[in-house]
């Protein structure tokens, strides 16, 4: 496990927002949903931003099987409501457990649109 990619710090306060449902084999399933950028940029990446990334998709897939096993536990507070005897919704019960602070309404609007269109897409998939 990369410790300096663990106990790294953002170089800004951008937000990845990341979608969980399970596929039609009950498997979790992670999509990725960019807020932050408008434009596609490939730009190439220097010799340090290449180890960079190394190095962090080896701690991902480092921890990968505990980060399924926490996103399929959220995910059943989530979807069987779990949460309804403390909190109004599951963003409560998350901020209660978790200390998280809400994110811009800018933000969520712009997320909230992207996920309605992710949404109708597993729905036609289905």
């Amino acid at each position: 496990m990369n410790q300096e990619i663990i106990n790294s710090k953002p170089a800004s306060s951008k937000v990845m927002l990341l979608a969980v449902h399970h596929d039609a084999d009950g498997k979790i399933v992670i999509t990725p949903i960019d807020v932050e950028h408008e434009v596609d940029d490939q730009s190439d990446l220097t010799a340090s931003e290449h180890a960079k990334k190394a190095n962090a998709v080896a701690t991902y897939r480092a921890n990968e099987s505990a980060l399924q096993n926490g996103l399929n536990a959220l995910f059943t507070v989530f979807d069987q409501r779990l949460y309804r005897e403390q909190f109004r919704n599951f963003e409560n019960f998350c901020f209660s457990i978790f200390g998280t602070h809400r994110i811009t309404e800018a933000v969520v609007t712009k997320a909230k649109s992207k996920v309605k269109k992710l949404h109708a897409e597993l729905e036609e998939a289905s």
